[in-house]
Order: structure tokens, then sequence, then C-alpha cells
């Protein structure tokens, strides 16, 4: 099939069969094999399982023996006759043995007794006394040569383990001691493990004379039974400390391995025995990836023993050869059925994709456009259905190209008719297109500019120069400005330079990824911001004369009015008495006036202070400052009955320690001034949290509030919204120097009021540590 990628029909075909014969194969085959290996499995682990046990038996009745020897020896009558040879100086009131000739005929005892077990390599008799001295002592070398230890050579064994353990057995009870290095002269013999057998020797009256012990040497006890047992699976003898002997399926006995000297079991049989735990139990099954193993656990039934596992390991390729050579043999039939399969499946194939063929090239030797393709419609089988299906989708394909191309005409009409530039650009940075809207704010034709790059239209601000027309998009930062909005400045045609604004977005085509701008021309918006800061500029420069006037105005009008003030003092005291009543109130209303104005101008004075003095920033404690405040207001807390609360716990604050008290105390003033309550309130506290590092405090009252009506004009200076007979004299001006004192800081003084209810006053002051 020319042309075609990926895999034809016919081989997809012939893979689909081929896939199914395979699946078939192994859906039966592999559970058969698994349930016939779970099952020889089973098979093998109940076997392992006997074995084990059997082998288990004999150890243990060989390992038994030593407790039956070392209770035959300890029920010798020379024991006894050394006893009473002891107890009565030297000579045996029974029959006249002497103590040597008692020794002599133990030592006979003790000698015919490792003759017997090669095995053996130590048989003593030791008594308590004397710090644990050794009585008779016969040793056995590994050559099997018995030598009788002099008397002078015997040693005190009271310091050894087994002699103290071995106090607390009963007559007849038989321990068994840790399999460590023999102990001799003082000199550790590391390859010389022993296991030592005790049991305790007593006279006639039932008292603890002293104890026989045979020194058996472990591994080659072990050897010796292993060499007994018939052949069998790997085979271990382990003790709870770890050492073992290893039997292998061949039958060689390895020597003793010392657990002290790093060597471990293999894992499998290592992590088999630890799931079974220490405790004597029988025949366990393991099966691992490395093979199947059986462990039994048992002590020999002495007093005091140590535990002795036996471990038999098979390994599982040779308990599942069988099953491996029935899968090998299968897997070969299945090979040879899948090869019949296959060349069946091609002829197959062939006959039926070979009328698809036939329409395809019908297909590919069709005309575009209206041209009709000579498709095999009229066959009344499949093919006929497909060809059929086909015909369908081509002519309504053919509609669908003709709406897409209408739709195409109708969004370009857009685009060319859309007030704002909309240019594309290539990887490259190449114009890829060019709307009449660009046309009008850059002067190129679309055929003078598509092609070129867009360095030719957007001004480079970084200046590289570095001849890559991508860079005007990227900015002097080099992030680019896909999905942001920035201003840019571009050339026209004619070389004029213009501010633009600029957006840019990422389109996928066909053709790769294309970068879709968005110019606006913002010459004008640039002229009114000029115009717009121009005339802030001037507001500013207005606000600041208004405030230098207000202050040369306030400070010159305090002399004339002083001398007004002078004058009618002295127009009093010089003419007082030529005026009738009438005159005398006018003098007095007069005075009255120029104290009301000479209040009004320092008030004046102080506000136009508030806008021209630097603030002295530094941190304040707003607590200490409100109890400052609380502390100075003193009298008049008392006169009024009042009372200032000051939360404990007020944040700190960086400002200008005299203007934020001016501003509390203005604030607290005006709420125990304007205050009908008989227990007048003020209290002054925080909203917790941080907003944009500025924190937000209060100052709350129970006064008589502020009325809807009037909360626009509380603010305003001079502006007093009671008489001075109903609450006092002032000249309006406090909250007016609280806001100018908040608005220098950067905060906004707002409140909340109820009339009859009182007022909150909320200001927000720069945080302490922002």
């Amino acid at each position: 099939m020319t042309g075609a990628r990926g895999l034809t029909l016919r081989a997809k075909y012939l893979i689909l069969v081929c896939a199914a014969v395979i699946g078939s194969t192994v859906l039966v085959s592999v559970p058969y094999f698994f349930w016939i290996e779970r099952l020889t499995l089973t098979k093998a682990t109940d076997s392992l399982n006997f074995e084990a046990e059997l082998v288990a038996t004999q150890v243990k009745v060989h390992i038994e023996q030593l407790r039956d020897d070392v209770l035959m020896v300890s029920r010798m009558p020379p024991l006894q006759g050394i006893i009473r040879s002891t107890r009565n100086a030297g000579a045996d009131p029974y029959d006249s043995s002497t103590l040597v000739q008692w020794r002599e005929r133990l030592e006979t005892i003790f000698i015919s007794t490792l003759k017997a077990r090669p095995e053996y390599a130590q048989i003593r008799y030791i008594g308590l006394a004397d710090n644990g001295l050794e009585l008779v002592r016969v040793d056995q070398t590994s050559e099997r040569i018995v030598q009788v230890m002099a008397l002078e050579d015997l040693q005190p064994k009271a310091k050894e383990p087994y002699f103290r353990d071995s106090l607390t057995l009963s007559a007849g009870e038989v321990y068994f001691s840790d399999i460590t290095p023999n102990v001799d002269f003082g000199a550790t013999e590391a390859q010389n493990p022993m296991l030592r057998a005790v049991t305790p020797v007593v006279d006639d009256d039932g008292r603890t004379f002293g104890i026989v012990v045979i020194n058996a040497h472990f591994g080659r006890l072990v050897r010796s039974i292993l060499e007994q047992i018939p052949a069998s699976p790997e085979l271990y003898i382990v003790t709870d400390a770890g050492d073992y002997v290893r039997r292998s399926a061949e039958g060689e006995v390895d020597p003793l391995v010392l657990a002290r000297t790093g060597a471990r079991l293999p894992d499998h049989l290592t992590r088999a025995m630890a799931d079974d735990g220490l405790a004597p139990h029988g025949a366990n099954a393991h099966v691992y990836d490395d093979g199947v193993v059986s462990t039994v656990r048992f002590a020999p039934e002495v007093t005091r023993t140590v535990g002795i596992g036996v471990v038999l390991s098979q390994p599982r390729d040779v308990l599942l050869k069988e099953v491996a050579d029935a899968r090998r043999s299968t897997v070969l039939l299945a090979l040879g059925v899948l090869s019949v399969v296959a060349l069946i499946a091609f002829a197959v194939s062939h006959r039926l994709t070979t009328p698809l063929l036939r329409l395809a090239n019908a297909l590919r030797s069709g005309a575009p456009g209206d041209v009709p393709i000579n498709l095999p419609t009229g066959r009344p089988d499949e093919i006929g259905e497909v060809a059929r299906a086909l015909q369908t989708l081509i002519d309504r394909r053919r509609r669908v190209e003709a709406a897409q191309a209408a739709t195409l005409a109708r969004l370009q009409s857009i685009l060319d008719n859309t007030v704002d530039a909309m240019v594309s650009v290539d990887s490259d940075g190449a114009i890829r297109s060019f709307n009449k809207g660009a046309a009008k704010v850059f002067g190129y034709a679309p055929d003078e500019i598509i092609g070129r790059g867009i360095d030719t239209l957007l001004a480079d601000r970084a200046g590289s120069g570095d001849g890559d027309p991508l860079r005007v998009l990227r900015g002097p930062d080099d992030k680019g400005v896909i999905g942001e909005l920035r201003e840019q400045e571009a050339w026209t045609k004619d070389g004029r330079r213009v501010p633009v604004e600029l957006t840019v977005s990422t389109v996928e085509t066909d053709d790769g990824i294309l970068l879709s701008c968005i110019i606006r021309e913002i010459s004008e918006r640039k002229r009114l911001e000029a115009d717009i800061r121009a005339h802030a500029e001037a507001l500013e420069r207005s606000n600041t004369e208004l405030e230098e006037f207000a202050y040369i105005a306030s400070h010159d009008l305090k002399e004339p009015l002083r001398a007004i003030s002078n004058h009618t003092q002295f127009l009093a005291e010089d003419h007082g008495h030529k005026l009738d009543e009438d005159g005398h109130k006018r003098i007095e209303r007069l005075k009255a006036l120029c104290i009301r104005a000479d209040r009004l101008i320092t008030d004046l004075l102080h506000f136009s202070r508030l806008g021209r003095d630097e603030l002295k920033y530094e941190p304040v404690d707003m607590t200490a400052l409100a109890e400052d405040v609380r502390t100075n207001l003193g009298d008049t807390l008392a006169a009024s009955n009042g009372e200032i609360r000051v939360a404990p716990d007020l944040p700190d604050v960086v400002g200008d320690r005299t203007r934020l008290t001016s501003l509390i105390h203005n604030l607290v003033v005006n709420g125990l001034k304007y205050n009908d309550q008989e227990a007048p309130l003020v209290e002054i506290g925080h909203v917790p949290g941080t907003a944009n590092g500025r924190v937000t405090l209060f100052v709350r009252d129970n006064g008589i509030g502020i009325a809807p009506e009037f909360q626009d004009a509380v603010f305003k200076i001079f502006k007093r919204l009671h008489s001075e007979k109903a609450y006092g004299a002032g000249t309006g001006v406090g909250l007016s120097f609280a806001r100018k004192i908040v608005e220098r800081h950067g905060g906004h003084l707002t409140f909340e009021s109820e009339p009859g209810a009182g007022t909150t006053f909320f200001f927000d002051l720069p945080g302490r540590h922002t």
C-alpha cells in the first residue's frame, strides 16, 4: 500500500490472529502450570516436613545420649568411694579402699567412656570444695589419645558459668551448657567449642558433694550424628546462637561454623527460622524464591538445655524440574501451532484486503474540488458499503470546506476592518499578516511589510542591535510580553516615532506557532495624560500657596487683633465712667470677640503648620502615649466624672510622637466634651490584624453621637454643630486637626456613629515592623 503509514490492515489482521492464538494458549496453560506448580510444591513441602521430623528425632536421640552418659557416670561406685574416703582421712570406712584407689577406678571408667565416644573431649569429677577443684579428669585429644590429668595439674572451676549454674541442680537432673570455647589453664581455645553435660553427685544424706562434667566437641558430635543419618536434601543443624553444621545434598559434612566469626546462614534459611521463632516446634515448611525450607526446633529433655534446630532445604528449580520440562514442551508445541495459524491467516488476509487496496487506489486517483471520484459504490458486498460511506463523507467534507471558506472570508473582513493594528509574526520574527488597521497606524501596505522583521515596526527598547527581530517582543528585561499589556514605541513608514500599546498572544497553526500582536496607537492618550499631570502639579502648587497664605495671614492678623484688644481695654479703663450700661456691654462683647478671633487665628496657624512642618518619624508605644493623655486629662476627668479606658495591647506604630499625642488628645476631648452621660466613657483600642503593613486603632465614646445629616460636615474647619451654651466654648477645629494628622501619616480617619449611643473614630497608622 503505497504511501501508507504504520501497519497495514493485512499485517494487523495477521497480528490479531497470532495474538489470539498466543492469548488462548497463555490463558489455558498458565493457570494449568500454576496449578501443577502448587501441587508439586505442596507434595514437596509435605515430604520435606516428614523428612525434617525424622532427622530431628534422630538428632535428638543422639544428643540425649550425652545426657544418659553423664547420668550413668555419675552413678558409678567410685564417686561415692571418693566422697567417703575424702571425709575419712583418705580411707573408705566400708572396705578400706584408699582415695588413690578410688581415683584410679574412676579414671578407668572415664577412659572406657571416652574411648567409646570419640566426640567426647573430656570427663571430669569436680568437687564443690577448694573453689571447685577438679578431683578426677581424663582428656581425649582429636587423635583419640586419652590422657589422665595429674593431681598437680587439676584446676579450680568455680568461676566457670557451667559450675555456678549447676549448683541449683538436684540429684538426677542434667544441665546442658551453652556451646562456648573451651578454657584450659587460662587460655581460650577459640576453635574448640564445647557442649557440656553436667549433673550433681550427692552423698548418702542427699547433700551435693560435686559434679560430673562431660565436654563434647559439638562439631564432632553433630558430624557423628549426621554421618549416621541416611542421605537427605541439604541439611543444617543450628543452635540458638547461630552456630551450625551443614551437610550437603551429596552427603558431605562441613566443619562447624561459629556465628561469632560473622558467618551466617543463607538468607532464605535465616528468614524461615526467624518466622518460626525460638520456641520448640514441629516441622514448618516455607516456600521462597530460593527454594523450599522445612524447620524443626527441639530441646533435649534435660533440666536446662539449649535449643537446636534442624533445617532441610531443597532448591526450587530442583523441585520444579518436571514442571519446567513440561512448560518447555508446551512452548515448543505452541510455536508450531502458531506457525501454521500464521500461514492460514496470511492467506485469508490477502483475500480480504485486495478489494480494499483497489478502493484506496481509486480514492488516490480522484481529483480535488467538485470532480467526481470513481468509487465502486455499486458493489453489493461490504466493500460497496464502505465505498458508498466514503462517497457520503467526501460530499459532506466538500460542503464543510465551502462553509469554512465563507467563515474565513468573514473573519478576514472583520480583521481588516478592526480599528486596532493586528500583526502576526512567525518564530523567526517575520511578519506574516498585516490588517488595514495596521496599515493606517504604520502607513505600510501589506505587500510592502509582509516578510520583513517585526523590528521594522517596533523600536528595540533594549537597543542591543543584535539582529534578532523578536527582541522587540521580549522587551529590555528579556522576559517577553506574552499575555501582558505593555507600552512600546513604534516606527511609522515616514519615520515618525509614536507610542503604542502592545499585547502579544500565541496561536497554534498547521505551520507552527505564530505570535499575534494587537497594537493600539496611544499618542492622544499620552497627550491627555501629560495634561492631567500638568493640572495636578498646578493644583499642588495652588494648595501649597494656600497653606502659605493661611500661615502668613494668621500670623500677620495677630498684631492688629492684639492692638484692637489692647485699645478696647484702654478705652474701658480710661473712659469707662463715661459709658452707660449698654456701652459697657458692647465693650465686653468686643473683648469676647477679640478672644474668639485670637483663638480662631491660633487654630488656623496651627492647622497650616500641620501641612508645612516636617514629621519626625520614630517608633511610638501607643499604649504609653494613651496613658500619658489620660494622665494629662486627670482634672477634666475628675470634673466630668469621666473615664478613659486604654487597651493594654495597643500595637506600636511609627510616626511623629507629638502629632500622634495631639491626635489622641483631640479625639478623647471630643468624646468627653460632647457627652450627656452621667459617667462619660472613652475607650482607646485597636482592630486585630494588619493590612499593607498598617494597623487600625479606634477611639470610642458613649456621647451624643452625630446625626446623619451632619456627618459630612464634622471634619470642616471651624464648623461647630452645637452652640457654646450647650457644650462650652470651642473653635470647631479639633476633628479637622485629627484628620490632617492621620492624612500626614498616610492614613484615613473615618467614624461610625449613632445618635444617642456614641461615636467610634477609626484611623490607620504605619505599623512598627513595616
